[in-house]
């Protein structure tokens, strides 16, 4: 099976830089597969997604699109011919073209007589049928960047590139939009490359997660294996709070997220003596940090941040246990 996007030792340095913005990228969407790409602020996501594009040039290495070399040393293919679509934040859409023109300026090379039924038909799929004759500024937000989805996806691309596509929505219509959109992929069996700095929406809409640090990939796996098995500590954090378990019984160093551990009043199996230092009520739980009491010559000097889910509250100086993850003892 064809691998839409391949990215072979891709390096990528911008200029009156030292450090490589992309360092050495060995990376592939596989067909029908939502690969997101997390990091913090200059790892170096939006780079590939751009390498993708077409939109800059890498120093060295190799980038293939449906198994045929768009970017080495001897092959340039320009954004136009690449065949991949590209979804912004703000959506870019034409302001002065209606839902439909938008949608036509992608597949003007169709034949007319089939433009109008592929026109109706990714209207219709992402809702917005009645507004074929709005303008972008006549359409909301969310409504905006679901026309965005069917321009970008009217002429089949071969793969979808999203950048940050729902940073600019308010947190519900985020949630929903996002819905949407993975509903509308995976129905289409469309592969899909996603950059976005919120791990939440990495976590729900992506099959594969890469997560990039330093311009390289410090981890890949699905979105179950990132947040409950993280490499190190970068990757761990970059979902959420994340406590560092030591070395205990000769298993290696490792971190849990606070929601994975079961804290108790009464000693419990396997269980770490903690001491209550501060307490949060944030409305949905209780947060509260503690100091844990590991076993002689284990050493730790970080707290942890831990949900207390009970009615009965607690209070700075208590003595609780809490239970870590099963494949942590």
């Amino acid at each position: 099976m064809s691998a839409p996007i391949q990215f072979r030792q891709v390096r990528k340095t911008y200029p009156k830089t030292t450090l490589p913005a992309v360092d050495q990228v060995d990376l592939t969407a596989s067909a029908g597969e939502i690969l997101a790409l997390v990091g913090e602020s200059g790892s170096g996501k939006t780079t590939l997604l751009r390498l993708a594009a077409g939109l800059e040039h890498p120093d060295s290495g190799e980038i293939l699109i449906n198994d045929s070399p768009v970017a080495n040393s001897h092959t340039w293919v320009p954004p136009e011919k690449r065949r991949v679509g590209m979804i912004f934040q703000d959506g870019a859409l034409f302001p002065h073209l209606t839902a439909s023109q938008n949608i036509a300026y992608g597949i003007h090379e169709t034949p007319k007589s089939e433009q109008l039924e592929i026109i109706d038909r990714f209207l219709s799929m992402v809702g917005l049928e009645k507004y074929t004759s709005r303008y972008p500024h006549e359409l909301s937000g969310g409504e905006r960047q679901r026309l965005a989805v069917a321009r970008a996806l009217a002429p089949q691309p071969a793969a979808l590139l999203l950048d940050e596509p729902f940073s600019n929505l308010d947190p519900a219509l985020r949630r929903s939009l996002r819905d949407e959109i993975r509903t509308i992929l995976n129905d289409l069996k469309t592969t899909a490359v996603i950059v976005t700095h919120d791990t939440d929406d990495a976590l729900a809409i992506a099959h594969q997660i890469a997560v990039l640090e330093n311009g390289r990939i410090a981890q890949l796996g699905s979105p179950t294996e990132v947040y409950r098995h993280p490499a190190n500590g970068y990757c761990a954090r970059l979902f959420g709070p994340a406590n560092l378990i030591p070395s205990l019984n000769g298993s290696p160093e490792t971190w849990t997220h606070p929601e994975e551990c079961h804290v108790s009043t009464t000693p419990v199996e396997h269980g770490i003596p903690i001491e209550v230092l501060t307490v949060n009520n944030t409305g949905r739980h209780t947060e509260f940090t503690a100091k844990p009491a590991f076993p002689e010559g284990v050493s730790i000097r970080e707290n942890w941040l831990l949900h207390w889910n009970h009615a009965t509250p607690i209070a700075p100086g208590d003595k609780l246990f809490v239970a870590l993850p099963k494949q942590e003892i």
